[in-house]
């Protein structure tokens, strides 16, 4: 051996077993080698518990800080579009205000319940589309589950309140909606994003 070959450094054995593997093993030696489970072929978006839990935890975050806002942004604009006095506009402003923290408030048992039961039938949604590569579908899938947990805890919510299930309902479902398609991508897309540096030291293996 002489010339550029001579000089190449050899492949590590790890690398070589990688390279030799086939793609679902060299995804489980990858995993081990880089310490963190990869994506596969077969299972593109195959994703761990911790990874869900993050996604599941930013939806809960994202619902809570958006639903007060337009809770109140929606109580507001009633109040100011309604006949009123000429000072209902501050006034309304204002209720709008306190409306939103009593909403965060009440809102957050019911919210925390809704993560938990809601959290099964995502894990399972994802466990069903781990195959499917398309990042459209997974955010029209998710943004749908959203959607019905929002309806169902919201209107059990309003419900509790004594005066019957209202149309709040509504945006808290747009909201849940929303949030639960965020969640998703938010974890997804950082998820697919580290899995960058063991393709490219796949690469090099090859």
């Amino acid at each position: 051996m002489t010339g550029p070959e001579r000089d190449r450094p050899a492949p590590s054995v790890d690398a070589e077993c990688v390279a030799a593997a086939p793609a679902g093993t060299q995804a489980e030696l990858l995993a081990a080698r880089y310490g963190r489970t990869l994506r596969t072929p077969e299972r593109p978006m195959a994703f761990t518990f911790g990874e869900f839990a993050r996604g599941a935890g930013m939806a809960w975050l994202a619902f809570q800080l958006a639903y007060p806002v337009v809770f109140a942004l929606v109580g507001t604009i009633g109040s100011i579009v309604a006949p009123a006095t000429p000072d209902s506009v501050a006034q309304s402003i204002g209720l709008g205000l306190v409306s939103a923290f009593y909403a965060f408030l009440f809102q957050t048992p019911w919210t925390l319940g809704a993560l938990l039961g809601g959290g099964v039938l995502a894990w399972l949604l994802g466990w069903a589309m781990q195959r499917v590569r398309a990042l459209g579908l997974h955010l029209a899938a998710f943004a749908t589950l959203g959607l019905a947990i929002g309806v169902v805890a919201s209107w059990n919510a309003t419900g509790a309140m004594g005066n019957g299930p209202s149309l709040l309902v509504v945006p808290a479902a747009l909201v849940s909606a929303a949030a639960v398609a965020f969640g998703w991508r938010w974890t997804a897309v950082r998820a697919l994003r580290a899995d960058a540096p063991a393709s490219v030291g796949l690469g090099h293996a090859r």
